[in-house]
């Protein structure tokens, strides 16, 4: 994703406040993506364990991947669930205040996430699990930019 001439200062990622526990909180890296699958499924990458919900968290990451942060409610109403997605980018800081959420990211800038990325043509386009689902928005902004090494055999 990176070129070799960007440096490998970490990205820090930290929780300032979760308003509201999410049933699921995750944050992965995304490496590729299969938009034959939504919600978590269509990003693939490894798992951040490090991360909370608790007030103070800090976690840092590889600079040379792409991040996913993905709150998801109790009770579910997927409107109120978290998105975050971000990229590094050296000496930027941003921060991020939405729905129930209050964290800081050093050395990253966040990539915006739209369902005007849907690939209009793929065959889950017109099904809302996958149209509403903010990270197969996500995955098709992926796909769009870094091309797609998954394979799908359907």
């Amino acid at each position: 994703m990176m070129s070799g001439t960007q440096s490998t200062k970490s990205i820090i990622l930290r929780i300032k406040k979760v308003e509201n526990k999410f049933n699921s909180f995750w944050l992965k890296s995304v490496e590729d993506v299969d938009l034959s699958q939504h919600c978590i499924k269509c990003l693939i990458g490894e798992r951040n364990y490090a991360i909370t919900q608790d007030s103070g968290c800090t976690v840092s990451l590889n600079p040379q991947k792409i991040w996913y942060l993905c709150g998801v409610t109790r009770p579910y109403k997927w409107e109120n669930n978290f998105h975050l997605a971000f990229e590094y980018s050296a000496g930027d800081i941003f921060t991020v205040q939405r729905n129930g959420v209050t964290l800081k990211v050093f050395n990253a800038k966040e990539i915006p996430i739209s369902p005007d990325d849907i690939n209009p043509d793929d065959p889950h386009a017109s099904n809302p699990k996958y149209s509403t689902c903010r990270n197969w928005q996500f995955a098709n902004y992926f796909a769009k930019k870094y091309g797609i090494k998954q394979l799908t055999l359907f």
